[in-house]
C-alpha cells in the first residue's frame, strides 16, 4: 500500500506545456534568430532549464534563461492550467493520511507561483526545487531530499513518484521508489511504458485506487 506519494509539477499536476514551449520559442527567437520547434522542447521538460538552454545554444544559456524567465512570468497565470481533478485527488489522499511531497526542477520562485495560483501548497509536506540539491532528475537526490523532509524512507511498495517524463521515472527508480507515469504531459504513453512506468495512470482515480488497494 502506498503511504507516501511525491509528485512532479509541470505536465503532471499543472498543464504548463504551452507556457513552456512559448517561453522557449520566445527566447530562442530573440537570441538565436528563429524559434525552436515545439517537438525539440518537449524532451527537455522536467530537466534543469539553464543546462538545457545552454545545450541548445552554447554560450547563450544564461542570456536565454533571463529572457525565458521574463516571458514565463508575464504569461504564467494565463497559461498554467490545473490538470482536471488534481485538487480533489490531493484532498482525498491527504484525508486518507498519505504523506504528500512535490519535486520539481524549477527554481522555488516560479515553482511557488504555480502552487499559489492553484492553492496547492497546503497539500504538501515537502516542496523541493532546483536550489535544494546539487544534482537533479534523473538523479535520485531531489526525491531523497523530499523523503528526508517527510520523515519517510524509500520503499518500492510504499513510496511512489508520479511524473510525466522519462527523467521522472528514472529518478524514481534510482531512489528506490515506485515510478508512476501520467500520459497527459510531455511524454507519450509508449515512451513512459518503455521507461518503466508502474503503472501508467489513465486518470487520478487510478492513483486513488492504488492507495486504497488492500495491502
Amino acid at each position: 500500500m502506498l503511504h507516501t506519494i511525491i509528485f512532479d509539477l509541470d505536465g503532471t499536476l499543472i498543464d504548463t506545456m504551452d507556457l513552456i514551449v512559448a517561453s522557449w520559442q520566445h527566447c530562442t527567437e530573440v537570441h538565436c534568430g528563429a524559434p525552436i520547434p515545439r517537438e525539440a522542447v518537449l524532451p527537455t521538460i522536467g530537466l534543469p532549464l539553464v543546462p538545457a538552454l545552454e545545450a541548445y545554444a552554447p554560450g547563450k544559456g544564461e542570456l536565454l534563461y533571463a529572457t525565458y524567465q521574463e516571458h514565463n512570468h508575464a504569461w504564467h497565470d494565463r497559461l498554467a492550467h490545473l490538470v482536471p481533478g488534481t485538487r480533489e485527488m490531493l484532498a482525498h489522499l491527504q484525508a486518507a493520511g498519505v504523506a504528500l511531497g512535490l519535486v520539481s526542477s524549477k527554481r522555488h520562485g516560479i515553482l511557488e507561483m504555480g502552487l499559489n495560483l492553484h492553492a496547492l501548497g497546503p497539500y504538501f509536506g515537502a516542496v523541493i526545487g532546483l536550489e535544494d540539491t546539487a544534482r537533479h532528475k534523473p538523479f535520485p537526490d531531489p526525491l531523497l531530499c523530499a523523503l528526508e523532509r517527510l520523515g519517510r524512507a524509500p520503499h518500492p511498495d510504499h513510496v511512489a513518484y508520479v511524473g510525466d517524463a522519462a527523467s521522472d521515472l528514472a529518478a524514481a527508480q534510482a531512489a528506490g521508489v515506485r515510478p508512476i507515469g501520467v500520459p497527459w504531459g510531455a511524454t507519450s504513453a509508449a515512451e513512459l511504458r518503455a521507461a518503466g512506468a508502474n503503472p501508467l495512470l489513465a486518470g487520478w482515480d487510478d492513483l486513488i485506487a492504488l492507495v486504497e488497494a488492500p495491502a
